[in-house]
């Protein structure tokens, strides 16, 4: 299951709609295709049948007058007929396959969004963990967090690539964590649990 939005919404776009509208969208494109296809064949046939109508009135102008024009002029319309069929067809079934493609474009993105989102969860959880329980660790033993901690440092320069969000997240852990002011660091303990409490309701999610 995947959000739509992220951050404030709570639609979600099921794989299955995905599924759903890929199985509406692929037949249309390979139709839209052969219409394509066929048009271009016949609007070429009719460009030769208009070629041949004209030659046979500049003949029949020069001194041929048993050439019978209205057979091809009637050739010519059928396939003027034919040309404008196909091009009616083909429109129409573009205008059938547009909003399809919105709406699958629409919910890739949203998939995509929440991958990101959730792959910006588990490193801030990681790093975030790695970091508060090198803390507990050192400072059980007397010492001090050295700065540069290698999880203190990825918070602190969180890829660029980020939300604003999940940047601001990262630092707030990275300065938080090994602080030394208490409030700083109940903050950043707390904020830590609340990314740990989310991480695992999306796990748990089918």
């Amino acid at each position: 299951m995947f959000k739509k939005k992220t951050e404030g919404a709570t639609a979600v776009a099921e794989p299955s709609e995905v599924d759903a509208l890929q199985r509406q969208i692929e037949p249309l494109r390979v139709e839209i295709a052969a219409l394509d296809k066929r048009l271009q064949v016949e609007r070429s046939r009719q460009a030769d049948l208009k070629a041949d109508y004209d030659a046979a009135c500049v003949e029949r102008a020069e001194g041929t007058p048993e050439i019978d024009l209205s057979r091809i002029r009637s050739e010519c319309e059928d396939q003027s007929g034919l040309v404008t069929g196909l091009q009616r067809v083909l429109q129409r079934k573009t205008g059938e396959l547009q909003p399809l493609e919105t709406q699958h474009n629409a919910l890739l993105e949203a998939q995509n969004e929440a991958r990101a989102r959730r792959a910006e969860l588990e490193w801030l959880v990681r790093h975030g963990v790695a970091l508060r329980d090198a803390v507990r660790e050192i400072e059980g033993m007397g010492g001090q967090l050295r700065e540069s901690n290698k999880d203190r440092l990825e918070l602190l320069n969180p890829p660029s690539h980020f939300c604003e969000r999940a940047l601001l997240q990262a630092r707030r852990l990275g300065n938080g964590l090994p602080c030394y002011i208490l409030t700083v660091r109940q903050q950043a303990t707390q904020e830590l649990e609340e990314l740990e409490a989310t991480l695992r309701r999306q796990e748990a999610q089918p």
